[in-house]
This record gives structure tokens, sequence and C-alpha cells, in this order.
């Protein structure tokens, strides 16, 4: 099976990708569409703040002029006249009123912020499953990768990092319990079977004055610790609780290195001396790291649930990234949709050829016009994000075919025009 385009030369990415682009189409609109929503209920908020502040303003006004009216009505009452008690009475109740009146206003301008409060939080979620669901699957190139794995009590668990090409920073909770490996404790003799002893360093040895190998028992050390990326694998060796364990490490360079620490409890990491250390040890512990990569690169593609997606150490749906996110996913998909379009047979949709074996072959294609349409629901603004695509725009036609004339000149008249309509 191969991919074609449209004009049946070789397409070179050799993959439905117009499938991956409907799926960042679909998350590209309903992420702007929420977003915009959440915009609107932010400046809500921002307005009834404002409002219970002009409001609490002229409340205040209020009450001054009424208190300046009454005590301008009473001014030349002597203290212990009627009038005179009865000013102070209504001004004391009077302050006790506009506070209680200040209080009620306050309170349900809050309560209607804290159920808008709520609503963005909702669609904020709705956002994030959308992101979720696409960059699972998105399809764009990695620039760099990084796993941790570690024992808790109640087993694994792993996180990923991952950074594609575009800048996207995401990071993933992965699934250890669909691991055959990672799903279970394991030591250093499931990977590399027999009885194994390893030396991190010297000590005194008894009744002789030359030192002698300190060695470790290494075939049922735990391990409490994986750390994987570009440069290399590390991975944490431990015995018993307040015992020495072990950090090897492999880097990924030409040839690879092996690197040997001691691990003391709450001290760092001691490197082995090299004399210590045989091509035995040396072979002992490249097996160990050949056995264990199968199962990293199988965790890697266990992936699960998309913990966060930053851009720039930013996060995209707090920091409301998201006309930036998609602006960054048109310009990649740009020059491959506009290839597409551009050796498509019609002009209405972009469309990809599949041949199977034996020369039998089917279509894949999108409709621009349903795409467009629904940019068309999104404000000017947003919808200018999408404006590279070209769904707007229209190839220029081919030129009309010349024919020859009766009397041999040449003309760009088209066959079987359509007849002139009656003058009159």
């Amino acid at each position: 099976m191969r991919f074609l385009y449209g004009d049946l030369s070789e397409f070179p990415q050799q993959e439905n990708v117009l499938e991956t682009f409907q799926r960042f189409f679909d998350m590209a609109v309903e992420v702007l569409r929420l977003d915009h929503e959440v915009g609107k209920k932010i400046y809500a908020i921002e307005e009834d703040r404002a409002w219970v502040g002009e409001v609490l303003d002229e409340v205040g006004a209020f009450a001054a002029k009424v208190e300046q009216a009454i005590r301008a009505a009473s001014a030349d009452r002597p203290a212990d006249d009627v009038v005179a008690v009865v000013a102070e009475g209504l001004i004391a109740n009077q302050a006790q009123f506009i506070d209680e009146a200040r209080r009620r206003v306050v309170a349900r301008v809050e309560a209607r912020i804290r159920d808008t409060q709520i609503e963005i939080g909702k669609l904020r979620k709705d956002i994030f499953g959308w992101l979720k669901a696409f960059f699972a699957q998105s399809g764009l190139p990695l620039q760099r990768h990084a796993l941790v794995v570690e024992l808790a009590e109640s087993g694994y668990g792993a996180r990923a990092e991952v950074v594609d090409l575009v800048g996207f920073e995401c990071r993933y909770r992965q699934n250890t319990a669909a691991s055959p490996f990672f799903n279970a404790v394991r030591r250093f003799g499931d990977l590399v079977p027999g009885k194994q002893e390893f030396p991190v360093g010297t000590r005194r040895g008894w009744l002789k004055r030359e030192p002698v190998p300190e060695k470790m028992r290494l075939d049922d050390a735990t391990i409490t610790r994986v750390e994987d990326g570009e440069v290399g694998t590390r991975v944490q060796l431990s015995r018993k609780a307040g015992e020495d364990g072990l950090l090897l490490s492999l880097a990924h360079s030409q040839p690879p290195a092996l690197g040997f620490f001691r691990l003391s409890p709450g001290s760092e990491p001691t490197p082995i001396p090299e004399e210590l250390l045989g091509p035995a040890e040396h072979e002992l512990i490249s097996q160990f790291f050949s056995q264990l990569t199968p199962h990293l690169r199988e965790l890697y593609q266990l992936r699960g649930e998309l913990d966060e997606l930053r851009l720039e150490g930013r996060d995209v749906v707090a920091e409301r990234m998201l006309s930036e996110v998609v602006l960054r996913l048109v310009r990649f998909w740009t020059p491959t949709i506009r290839e597409i379009d551009r050796r498509s047979s019609s002009d209405a949709e972009w469309n990809l050829k599949v041949e199977h074996e034996g020369g039998r072959r089917e279509e894949i294609y999108i409709q621009k016009r349903p795409l467009a349409d629904r940019i068309r629901a999104l404000p000017k603004a947003l919808q200018a994000l999408f404006e590279p695509l070209g769904l707007e725009a229209h190839r220029t036609p081919p030129p009309r075919p010349l024919e020859k004339s009766l009397d041999g000149e040449t003309t760009d008249k088209v066959k079987n025009p359509l007849p002139e309509p009656p003058q009159k």
C-alpha cells in the first residue's frame, strides 16, 4: 500500500495526513470557540467587579449627602432637643442600614462571580479534553523526550515529557499497569539472571594489610528509579532501607559510555574507582541496559493522561494561549496542505489516493466548504488564523484552449459557446 497525491505522484509522507489534519481542525475550532466563551465570562467578571465599585461609591456619596442634610436641618438645635436627638438616631441607623445594603450588594455579585468562575472551569476542562485527544496522537515530529519511572508503595509510577518540533511541551502520566515489565516491582536479576555481586569500594581486610574489594549483592537489588532522555539513561538500584545502593548510567554516545556510582543514604553519588571494574563488570551492566531498553521504549508508547501542555514554559489553557497553539499548528500544516491542494483533482477538496496491492485505488478527501463554514462561526480575528491553509482561495483556472477559425486565424473562443442573450 502506498499513498499518492491526487495527480498520482508519490506522496512523501506515506501516511493518511488528512485524517490527522481533520482531527487537528476539529480540535482547533472547538478550543478557539470555547476559549472565546472563557474570554467573555472573564470580561463579565471584570464588569461585575467594576459595577460593584461604582455602586459602593454611589451609595457612599448618597449616604454622605443624607447625613449632611440631616445635620444641616438640626444644626441650630440644642443637644438635648428632640429634633437633635432624632437626627443623631437617624444618622446612626442610616450608617447601619447603608453597611447592610453594601454587604448585600457585594454578596450578590460575589455569588454571581463564583458561578461564572465555575462555568469558566468547566469550559477550560472541555478545552483540555480536546487538547488531550489531539496531542495523544498528534503526529508531530519529536524534538526531545524524557521518561522518569519511580517506585512508590503502590508500585511504579511513570511520567513522560515530550517536546515536539513545533515547541509544545506535553507531560503525560504513563500507564505502567499495561506494561508487562513495570506492572510489578522488578529487580536486577529479572533482567540478568543469576547470582551477581558488584564492587562498590574497598575496605580493610581481616588480618590483611592491603584493602580488599567491597562488594554489593546485585541480583536481588530493586530497581527504584529510571531516568531516560536524549543524553542517556540512569537507573537507581536499592537493597534494604538504610543500605547503600547503586546508580548506573548509560550515555547515548558513540561508543556508548557506562557510569558507576555508589549511593549512600543522605549523600551524593560517589563514582566507583575504575580500577575496581574489569571487563566482566562492564559486560554485566551493558547486558542489563540492553535488556531494559525495550521495556522503556514500550513504556513510552503506553501514553496515559496528558497532565499538562505548555508552550515556552507557560500553561496554554491557564494563560489563554489557544490562539498561539492554533497559529503554530496551522503554520506546521500549511506547506503539506497547500501542496495537497495544488495536486488535488478538484478545487473544492483536498484529496490523496491510496494504492493497494494489485493496483486497486481508493480516494481520501476532505471537502473545503464545510471547514470554511465552521470557521465563519468564529470571530473575525480567530478566522484569520486559518487563512494560510487557503480554504477560501480558488486556484486560477487553466487557460481556455485555442481553436482555429474557418479562415485559419487563431482564436480563444471556447467551442460551443452559450448563445448570446437577445438584444432588447
